[in-house]
C-alpha cells in the first residue's frame, strides 16, 4: 500500500493527507505566485475529496482566523 501524501503550513497548525492526486496539477509562474511564495513557480495539484483529509486544524490562527485563511475552512 502506498503512503498518503502529507503535508501543513509552514507554522504547523495545520496538517493534511492525500492519497493522490488527479492529473490536473501544473506550476504558476505569474508575478503574485512568485512573490507570495519567494520562488521561481508554485506548484498546484487537485485531489478528489474523499481523498483528501485534515489531520490537525482546519484554518491557521496565526493568519487571522477564518476570515482571513477563507481558503482553509
Amino acid at each position: 500500500m502506498n503512503q498518503p501524501y502529507r503535508g501543513s503550513c509552514l507554522c504547523g497548525e495545520i496538517r493534511f493527507e492525500a492519497d493522490g492526486f488527479r492529473p490536473r496539477n501544473g506550476n504558476c509562474h505569474c508575478r503574485m505566485c512568485r512573490k507570495f511564495h519567494g520562488a521561481a513557480y508554485s506548484t498546484f495539484a487537485e485531489v478528489a475529496r474523499d481523498r483528501f483529509r485534515w489531520t490537525r486544524g482546519r484554518w491557521c490562527r496565526r493568519l487571522g482566523g477564518r476570515d482571513r485563511a477563507g481558503l482553509l475552512r
